[in-house]
C-alpha cells in the first residue's frame, strides 16, 4: 500500500478478518501449552481446551479463507494452467474464470447450507460440552462459517471478473506501436 493511498473497504475487512484468525490461532497455541504444562506440572488439565480447539480451528480456517485466496496462496495446479495461459493466454484465463466460478459456486452453496444450522443454534442455545464441566455456545462458529464464506464467495467472483477481463483482453488483436512496422525487428 502506498501512503496515502486508503485501501478498499473490502480488501481491509479480508485483511481483519485474516488478523483475527492469526491472532485467534496465537491464543489457542498459548492455551494448548499451558493445558501442556497444567497437566504435566499440577495435575490438572483445563477445561474445556478440547472443545475449544476444535471448534477454534473451524472458525480459523473459514476467517482466513478469503485472505488465503487473494493472495494467490490457495492450492491450485500450477503445472498445466501457468503454462496453458503463458502459451494461450485467452484460454488460460478463461479456464482460471471458470475455476474461480466453480469455487464461489461451491463456497455460496457453504453460506446457504450454514445459515439454516446459525438459525437453529443461535435459537436453541446449542452448546458443546457437558454441564458443571464445560459448556460452549456453537452459534459464533456458525457465525464465522457465514462471514468466511461470504467474503470467500465474494473474493472468488472479483477473481473470476479479473481473469474473464484478461481473457476478453488477450482476445484482442494486438495493436502496432505508431512508427513501427508489423514484424519490424524480427529476423
Amino acid at each position: 500500500m502506498t501512503r496515502g493511498r486508503r485501501q478498499p473497504l473490502f480488501t481491509s475487512v479480508v485483511s481483519s478478518l485474516n488478523a483475527a484468525g492469526s491472532s485467534w490461532t496465537v491464543v489457542l497455541m498459548l492455551l494448548i501449552c499451558a493445558d501442556v504444562v497444567a497437566r504435566g506440572a499440577l495435575n490438572h488439565p483445563i477445561r474445556g481446551v478440547a472443545e475449544i480447539v476444535s471448534l477454534s480451528l473451524v472458525a480459523c480456517v473459514f476467517l482466513q479463507l478469503p485472505h488465503i485466496l487473494r493472495s494467490g496462496r490457495l492450492t491450485r495446479v500450477e503445472i498445466f494452467i501457468d503454462p496453458l495461459t503463458a502459451r494461450r493466454p485467452r484460454r488460460g484465463h478463461a479456464l482460471d474464470a471458470l475455476h474461480h466460478l466453480v469455487g464461489a459456486a461451491l463456497m455460496a452453496l457453504i453460506f446457504g447450507a450454514s445459515v439454516p444450522r446459525f438459525v437453529d443454534v443461535w435459537r436453541s442455545g446449542d452448546y458443546v460440552g457437558t454441564h458443571q464441566h464445560f459448556t460452549a455456545p456453537l452459534w459464533p462458529v456458525q457465525l464465522m462459517i457465514l462471514i468466511g464464506s461470504a467474503f470467500t464467495t465474494a473474493e472468488f467472483l472479483l477473481l473470476a471478473g479479473r481473469h474473464l477481463r484478461a481473457a476478453w483482453s488477450s482476445a484482442r488483436p494486438e495493436t502496432t506501436p505508431a512508427g513501427s512496422a508489423p514484424g519490424a525487428g524480427h529476423a
